[in-house]
């Protein structure tokens, strides 16, 4: 309708709809603050135990429930926000801008609690199930998970690992980092494959290279250099065992 033939009452309208799709877009931008925040938590839960494929240790399985049951959490959370967005009856994408950090956020750590515990790369398959509703309001949660979305978080993860890797040198265990090397290059290559259609990718490839270098590097010591450093400046953690061997070669096509 010609703005000349608007009545004040139309304008009200027009104020109205803005107004809800601003709170809206407010709220699932809270949300999705408090989805970064605990998947933050999450994955400094698992830096803080040192946890790796290669432990099968009792603490080792607490941890990995404990961070589970963050997990859950922050399901509820997405459901909060995808029943927002049902709610509204529009476009999930709309909003995507408002509540996309926190689930790439929740992407990151949950991928980096799956390599922990399986040493296996996260499918998409397995993250949309942490997005799922039951009945009729499944088709907007299950959108809430855009595939970008989701590619832009497992990128974040090799930054998870190169910490794991420097941390667990740095601690005794001479393992962790050969395991976690072939992983990442094959990660790094998978990503060369991606157009460059998405703004924000071409950045996490040049991050996910630097990680990749600095494991590379850490191999690097480990082997040319390791004979150089006393034992006594390492804590002897035995992880370099026959179980840890054997579950590396298990597992040793992560793309699966």
């Amino acid at each position: 309708e010609p703005l000349d033939k608007m009545s004040a009452e139309d304008f009200s309208k027009l104020q109205q709809e803005l107004d809800s799709k601003h709170d809206r877009y407010d709220k699932l931008a809270k949300l999705s603050r408090e989805c970064t925040s605990l998947s933050k938590k999450a994955i400094f839960h698992l830096h803080r135990t040192y946890v790796c494929p290669t432990d099968g240790t009792s603490e080792t399985a607490q941890v990995l429930k404990d961070t589970e049951d963050k997990f859950a959490i922050i399901s509820g959370i997405l459901k909060e926000m995808a029943t927002e967005i049902a709610t509204a009856n529009e476009d999930p994408f709309r909003y995507q801008t408002a509540y996309s950090q926190g689930v790439q956020e929740f992407i990151e750590a949950l991928s980096y609690w799956t390599f922990c515990r399986t040493g296996k790369l996260l499918t998409l398959t397995l993250a949309e199930r942490w997005f799922r509703l039951d009945g009729a309001e499944f088709k907007a949660i299950h959108l809430l998970l855009h595939p970008t979305d989701f590619i832009l978080g497992i990128a974040d993860l090799t930054g998870e690992l190169m910490r794991a890797c420097t941390e667990s040198a740095t601690r005794g265990n001479r393992f962790l980092p050969f395991m976690l090397l072939p992983f990442m290059r094959a990660l790094y290559s998978e990503f060369l494959k991606l157009p460059a259609t998405v703004k924000a990718l071409p950045k996490k490839i040049e991050v996910l290279e630097g990680s990749l270098l600095k494991v590379e590097h850490v191999c690097y010591t480990l082997t040319v250099r390791g004979s150089e450093i006393h034992s006594g400046h390492l804590l002897s953690i035995n992880v370099v065992n026959e179980e840890a061997s054997n579950f590396y070669f298990k597992n040793t096509n992560s793309f699966e």
